[in-house]
Parts: C-alpha cells; structure tokens; sequence
C-alpha cells in the first residue's frame, strides 16, 4: 500500500531543499562574519617593508590626541596624491577613531573648496600659495600644507615615509600643549648645535626643529627656567666642584637631562675625570675613566681596531622600536669612541657591548689592549636612562653617536631610532627623526670584521670554485653526448 507523502515533505527530501539550506546557511555565516569585522576593526600590513604600517613616532602622537582632529583633502578625484592620503589617514583612524577625513573636489565642491582656503590662508596660510591640498583641525587650531611638498616628499625613494613624516609633524604642533625648549650647555669646550661640520650638532638640530622642538645655546649660569631640557654634548673641559654647584640647580623635578660624555685624554694619553660623576651618580651612572674597545668579529666593525662597532640593544620601552615591524628588526646602532657606563638602581641599559668587548685607560697601553681576551666587568654598558628627584636623564657614552657625521648619515636609521625614542621620552612628546630620514635614505651596507671574513671566501674561493665545477660538468656532459654520437 503506497503512503500518502505532502508535497512539502518530498521538497525538503530533494537534492534542491539542501542546496537552498546550505546557501543561506553561508550567507549567514558571511553577515556573522561582516558584523564583527565591522565592530573590531583591524589592519593587516603584508608588505615586506612594512610600508603601509605608521611609524611608533605617528602612534605615539596620536594616543596624545584628545579631541577630534578633522582633515579635508583639497584634491581632485583623478590627483594621484589622494590615494596616498586616504591609505595614511586610514592608518590614522585605523589607531585614533577621533580623526574623521574627506576630499573635497576643487570642481565639484567649489563653494566649500573656497571657504576652507580663505580659513586656511586666514590662519596664516600664504595668501599666494595656489596648491593648498590638505588642511587639519583640532580644536581652534588650523593648519595646511601644500601640494607641492607633499607630491616631491611622495615621489622621492621611501616617499610614503617623507608623506608621513610631514603630516605627523603637523599634527604633532597643533595637539602639542606647549612649545618645548631643549637648551644645549656651552662653556666646556662642547659641540655647538650651529656647527654644520662632521663634529656639529646642525643635524640633531634641524630634526628636533621639524618635530617643533626648539634649541637654544645657554650657559652654565644663570639657570634659564623657559628651558624644558638640558643638553650636554662632548665637553672637552673636566667640571670644577663649583660648576656641579650651578648644574645641581638645573634640577627642579620637571627639566630632563640629555648628557652624551667622551672619555677625555690628557696630553700624555690618559684618560682623565670630566669632574661630572658626583653629579651623575644621583640618577645612578657612574663615568668609567676608560675606553671601549670591541673585540667581537661579530660587532666590531671593519674600520680601525675595535673602537668602532656595533651595539647590542637591551629590552625596554624605549627601544621597543627595534623590535616591532619587519622594518626596524634589522637596524644596528653605529657605536664610536665611547667609555662606559657603570649603572646603579634606578639606570637601565639601552645599548652595550659584547661580552668580549675590553676596556682601556691609558693609550699608550693599546697593544697590551689590543692582546686581551676579555675583560671580566663585560660586557659595557654605551647608552643608558635613568631618573632622579623627577627628573629622566639619557646618557650617551660617546658624544660621536649624536653628531652629524653619525646622527647626521642618514643611511644610520638605527642611531636616529634610538636617539628619537629616548629624546621623546626626556621631552614626553613623539618625534619623526627616523620616518624623516627614511624618505632620502637608501641601504646602507656596514660589514663586520666576521662578515668581511665570509665574503672574502665567497669572492676568492665559493664563486671561483662553483663557476670551475659547473664549467668541468658542461665540459663532461659534451664529451659524453659526442662519444655517444660516434658510436
């Protein structure tokens, strides 16, 4: 007896109610997975150089963001510029949900096109400055930049960077509280922010100057209050006890201290006291009398004989730079002619030797120098951060890591990496030194003593020898396929 089955039945038994069932159940799937991709947010960066992820100086200045920050694109739809500018501030809104952006079409939107560029030229834009193609709001402070600049910085080699840096730095003045004053101390025989020599500071300078920091030369009397940081560069004349008398008023619980100190020679080649550690040991940093001299193949470098080499950096939130992105993981800092560091609580390291690095303390005992093994107090410590009485202080222990013949190379992002992240916590505001560099930089090759000795192989017996073997192979298999033929 045949039983009776409703149609409906039959209809979701079949191959086609399935399929049907299956395809909605996908594009719920799908809805689910939109839905939350729309509430958490997040970027990816494939790209090997990481070109699309922002610097740690443009996150760091925009967690100070409090308020909404607006950005209009004074471009056209067809301007190639504006891609650039909508993937960085996606960047930016990606980091920051206060900053909103929009393109406002010269043609389209003439009207509001006019209104922004009378309100921008109003706030100090130049009135015959044609090429307006970004203007940026926070608060009631306005700024602009020009076509012009950003086009040239985005065409140059690492342009995104340049692009980046520009913007940032803009946005860094407007939500900045106030102006900050770095004062660099003169009256020891220090290097001179105005020098644009090898051994100047010129470099160090126009960076803290396009991050809208401002230096000025002071000297160690009177105690200049408008100074938010104190820099003391390379003094070549010991301190007297009565010049640690007038330093030790610099101290007010709110100015920070820069100091990047060389071991000083005497005339008959020893090296002598700078008179400055009964001062630094209150942030715990004792000035070694001494000379670093690398002997690690791995680290020291392939010029002169161990005073030149690379560092070795220590795990800590300044130097989290190096250790974020594919981009910063391979950045050396250049380290030349440095003493060491001897720390106490509360100093931390931030750079050092290996630990086969030896010290000296009178040049005229270089080759029993030169013959040492290792030294038992290694490895040293070059860069240092330490705090006292409220007050931060970097210490460098080598003065050349600053001036324009490193910090000034910009091939040496390393060095300015490190100088940015710790100048940006002694001012506690971002700065752009690396990203500013990175848009003229181009591969800097610096080969250790080891690496020098591997691509001597390679050049005097790898390649000849391969070429060799893979010519006596070809020559082996044509005499073969010719003895084949005449038989």
């Amino acid at each position: 007896m045949k039983i009776f089955e409703p149609k409906f039945l039959r209809f979701w038994r079949s191959s086609n109610a399935l399929s049907a069932i299956g395809v909605l159940a996908a594009g719920f799937l799908l809805a689910e997975v939109n839905f939350v991709a729309a509430r958490h947010y997040q970027r990816w960066d494939f790209s090997s150089e990481q070109d699309f992820s922002l610097s740690a100086a443009s996150e760091t200045m925009l967690k100070r963001a409090k308020q909404p920050l607006e950005a209009r694109f004074l471009l056209s739809r067809a301007d190639p510029l504006l891609l650039d500018l909508d993937q960085l501030f996606a960047g930016y809104q990606a980091l920051q949900p206060n900053i909103s952006y929009r393109q406002i079409d010269p043609e389209r939107q003439g009207t509001e096109y006019r209104r922004l560029r009378q309100e921008a030229q109003a706030n100090g834009a130049n009135p015959e400055l044609e090429d307006i193609a970004l203007i940026l709001r926070y608060g009631d402070k306005l700024r602009s930049l020009g076509r012009d600049k950003l086009v040239r910085l985005a065409t140059q080699k690492k342009g995104s960077r340049g692009v980046e840096a520009a913007i940032s730095n803009t946005i860094n003045q407007i939500i900045a509280d106030e102006k900050k004053l770095m004062c660099v101390l003169s009256g020891h025989g220090e290097k001179s922010i105005l020098n644009q020599g090898p051994q100047g500071l010129s470099a160090f300078r126009r960076s803290l100057k396009s991050s809208d920091v401002t230096t000025k030369t002071v000297s160690l009397t009177p105690v200049n209050e408008e100074c938010t940081s104190l820099a003391l560069v390379g003094p070549t004349q010991t301190f007297t006890p009565d010049d640690l008398i007038e330093l030790n008023k610099w101290v007010n619980g709110q100015r920070n201290f820069l100091f990047a100190l060389d071991p000083i020679v005497d005339r008959e080649g020893r090296i002598t006291s700078t008179g400055l550690t009964p001062f630094t040991l209150k942030f715990g940093v004792k000035l070694g009398r001494r000379f670093i001299l690398e002997r690690d193949q791995a680290q020291k470098l392939s010029a002169g004989i161990g005073e030149e080499f690379l560092g070795q950096i220590k795990t800590h939130p300044i130097t989290q730079a190096f250790h974020s992105g594919n981009r910063r993981r391979g950045l050396k800092v250049t380290v030349r002619a440095a003493g060491p560091l001897e720390l106490r609580q509360p100093a931390q390291a931030l750079l050092t030797t290996s630990e086969k690095a030896v010290t000296m303390d009178d040049l005229q005992t270089l080759e029993s120098s030169l013959d040492a093994q290792k030294d038992p107090e290694a490895p040293f410590t070059v860069v240092a951060i330490s705090q006292y009485d409220g007050s931060q202080a970097a210490f460098w222990g080598s003065s050349e890591m600053i001036t324009n013949q490193l910090f000034g190379d910009r091939k040496l992002t390393g060095n300015r990496v490190l100088l940015e992240a710790a100048v940006a916590e002694l001012l506690d505001q971002p700065l752009m030194f690396a990203s500013e560099a990175a848009q003229e930089s181009s591969y800097a090759l610096k080969v250790a003593e080891s690496d020098l000795q591997d691509i001597f192989y390679y050049v005097l017996f790898w390649m000849p020898g391969l070429a060799a073997l893979t010519g006596c192979s070809i020559l082996y298999a044509r005499r073969r396929r010719d003895q084949r033929g005449t038989k």
